[in-house]
């Protein structure tokens, strides 16, 4: 697609160079055209975005618009025709393909829906990369608010927004199967909405598409937060014998909050930081405990203590017994 597009690139800019008074650039997948031209030349205007919009349909397997901005005098205002052309693009689906839409033709009260949907579709985008489920799931309940408030548009338009939603919203799982088979489906999907005949339809189908992302997001959430529960657990038995380490240390390592951190180690073990801290420094107490010639609070320095007493405190409540009683246990067997 990008091999084709740069053809086309090329075939419009031949194209415009014929022409004076015309420039035009590339942004991604957008042709940019400027015009500086007399009211006298409108009709002239007219003829040659036609005819770029006859170049790209002839080469271009896909739904294209050409928004046009209004006219104004000075370099420093092109910025609000390009604008205008932007809103034009971002209503494209009320149009028929290949459609040549001035921004002062546009219905005034269908922008602010059109626009609403560009944003919730960036929230999810947002929230995907995020692995934010609930956000998800917020921004769902948007959309189909969104889709019900809309004024009447037919179902091939509603349903090739859809589609693009989904397709953008797929991607930034940035996981080319998970793309790939939705990719695959996607006709049939277009297919199944346009034949729908009520808003509870659509929004089945909907809620059909995006629980597929839901069941991706919850089983990869699972098993990376599993994997952040594990590292903050190693870190912990790395690091026990600082007498400083401190929580926060342990969830700055992992890139959490504490209190994030601490849901995730409750949920995936119910374990609590500082009973396995401890539970960490005296089981390495233990080994040092039946060498006798290891003083009891020299163990207590080695496993991470800054005070024997209350190590010694901490032993006791752990194992039921103090550190000497479980020394001449071990060294009586």
């Amino acid at each position: 697609q990008e091999v084709a597009f740069k053809i086309i690139a090329m075939q419009v800019r031949e194209y415009i160079e014929r022409h004076d008074n015309v420039s035009c650039f590339f942004r991604g997948n957008r042709v940019v055209v400027l015009f500086e031209y007399t009211k006298e030349q409108h009709i002239e205007r007219a003829r040659i975005l036609e005819e770029i919009m006859e170049i790209l349909g002839a080469n271009v397997n896909t739904y294209i618009v050409c928004g046009v901005g209004e006219k104004y005098q000075g370099v420093e205002k092109l910025p609000y025709s390009y604008g205008e052309a932007e809103k034009v693009i971002d209503s494209r689906y009320e149009f028929g393909n290949q459609s040549i839409v001035y921004y002062k033709d546009l219905q005034k009260n269908n922008v602010e829906y059109y626009l609403q949907f560009r944003l919730i579709s960036d929230s999810m985008q947002k929230a995907i990369r995020n692995r934010d489920e609930e956000e998800l799931k917020k921004q769902l309940d948007c959309l189909l608010d969104n889709i019900a408030k809309m004024p009447k548009i037919n179902n091939s338009s509603l349903g090739l927004m859809i589609i693009e939603l989904l397709l953008i919203s797929y991607k930034a799982f940035e996981d080319e199967n998970l793309y790939q088979k939705f990719f695959r489906s996607s006709e049939g999907l277009l297919g199944e909405i346009i034949k729908t005949k009520n808003f509870n339809e659509i929004s089945k189908i909907l809620k059909k598409s995006f629980g597929i992302m839901f069941e991706y997001l919850k089983e990869k959430n699972t098993s990376e937060n599993e994997r952040i529960v594990q590292r903050a657990l190693l870190y912990i038995r790395e690091n026990y014998t600082n007498p400083d380490i401190s929580f926060k240390e342990v969830a700055d390592f992992v890139g959490l909050s504490t209190s994030y951190l601490s849901t995730l180690m409750k949920k995936y073990g119910n374990i609590n930081y500082n009973q396995y801290l401890n539970d960490v420094r005296i089981e390495k107490a233990k080994m040092f405990l039946r060498n006798k010639d290891i003083k009891t609070y020299e163990v207590a320095f080695c496993v991470g203590f800054n005070s024997s007493q209350y190590f010694s405190s901490i032993f006791k409540k752990i194992t039921g017994m103090t550190p000497k009683e479980y020394r001449e246990m071990k060294l009586n067997i």
